[in-house]
């Protein structure tokens, strides 16, 4: 899989509280207030559900503490979320009428690319979103 993008502009940075599950919704009105108006809704909803689905998963399955950056980038906005477990996340095979696994496949369906990067501490989850941004 590629590498990151490498021009990009400042990034903000948000910490979650990995022991609240209401972090993802607090990700999504973080995003929402730093990227103003700059955004056309259809695409703030890749934005959401990139987030929502990044967070949610560092929260279950991560260890904390987790970070939430955004990077503007030259083609719109790049993602990560970084907590330090060790685990990495894995596209799984999912019965139809599974409840749950199948954030990484969203991601993956949203996403220009996606990847994961290990870090001294846990790994870093990132997916990079083409937006037209204001």
């Amino acid at each position: 899989m590629p590498g990151p993008s490498t021009d990009t502009e400042p990034v903000a940075e948000l910490p979650i509280d990995a022991a609240d599950m209401s972090s993802a919704r607090r990700a999504r009105a973080w995003a929402r207030d730093w990227l103003g108006g700059a955004v056309a809704p259809d695409a703030g909803h890749d934005l959401a559900l990139v987030l929502s689905e990044l967070v949610t998963n560092a929260v279950l399955h991560g260890s904390a503490p987790v970070l939430v950056r955004l990077t503007r980038t030259v083609v719109g906005v790049r993602v990560e979320v970084e907590d330090d477990s060790p685990a990495l996340p894995r596209r799984r095979r999912i019965r139809p009428d599974a409840p749950g696994g199948r954030g990484l496949l969203l991601v993956a369906s949203v996403s220009e690319r996606w990847g994961v990067q290990r870090r001294a501490h846990g790994k870093r989850v990132w997916a990079e979103l083409r937006l037209h941004l204001g």
